[in-house]
């Protein structure tokens, strides 16, 4: 029997992807998605999201925070241990599956591609798993992890520390699920240079960066990001770091 396996980069829809796979598969034991690089497992799916979307959506959970009636706004020194960590998890792990993509059975399931077309994923599973979802059981996962049904369940628990056993769905897991939320959440003066922080992995995943970057503004948030990252590197008490900083 074929082992399923589910990696996620945080915040990307991952544990959403966990309780579909799972109605599709009643038959296995399939546990919910990692964050973490695996070599093993037969058929492997894989979520990722725009990655401001991803870090911003960490940031707000950490903030308890779950609709507009009581919305904080993120700083760009709020938001960089969080650019930090997704930095890191896409070039330790999320980049790994994409070396292996021709030599393992590997789905990759780019999140803007399915949040608004579920007959998609339906259709991209079908093809992935060898199986038939027939409109009937469409529906009823539709209707039972619509964003409606999983603020309900998230609402039973105070914060993100908490969450259900079974699904996974954390308190104030979801805000309202639409792609490029990030730019409601983050202050207008640090769009820029989140989306600089974080542009290479962006290009790397074929997302938009910038439609026009003038050589100045590319030097001063180059200035920013660095100086943010000396910074970071001091309080996390990381010298290597600061050492190799130094040099360049």
């Amino acid at each position: 029997m074929s082992i399923i396996k589910l990696y996620g980069l945080p915040r990307s829809g991952g544990t959403l992807i966990y309780n579909i796979v799972k109605e599709l598969h009643p038959e296995k034991n399939i546990e919910p998605q990692t964050h973490s690089y695996f070599s093993d497992g037969d058929l492997i799916v894989v979520t990722f999201r725009d990655f401001r979307d991803s870090i911003v959506s960490a940031w707000r959970v950490g903030k308890g925070f779950d609709n507009k009636s009581n919305i904080k706004l993120a700083s760009y020194e709020g938001l960089f241990k969080y650019i930090i960590g997704t930095k890191d998890n896409i070039s330790s792990h999320l980049n790994k599956f994409k070396l292996e993509k021709s030599n393992r059975k590997i789905l990759f399931l780019k999140y803007e591609d399915w949040i608004n077309d579920y007959n998609f994923l339906f259709n991209t599973f079908e093809n992935f798993f060898n199986l038939e979802i027939n409109k009937k059981k469409r529906n009823d996962i539709l209707n039972k992890f619509s964003i409606e049904n999983v603020k309900k369940m998230q609402s039973e628990y105070s914060s993100f520390k908490f969450y259900d056993k079974n699904t996974h769905f954390h308190g104030h897991h979801v805000y309202n699920g639409k792609p490029g939320t990030w730019k409601e959440i983050i202050k207008n003066k640090d769009q820029k240079i989140l989306t600089y922080s974080i542009r290479k992995e962006l290009n790397q995943w074929e997302y938009r960066d910038f439609d026009d970057l003038t050589s100045f503004d590319a030097y001063i948030l180059s200035m920013r990001y660095f100086l943010n990252v000396f910074i970071y590197n001091i309080l996390t008490k990381n010298i290597n770091q600061i050492i190799k900083i130094t040099k360049k």
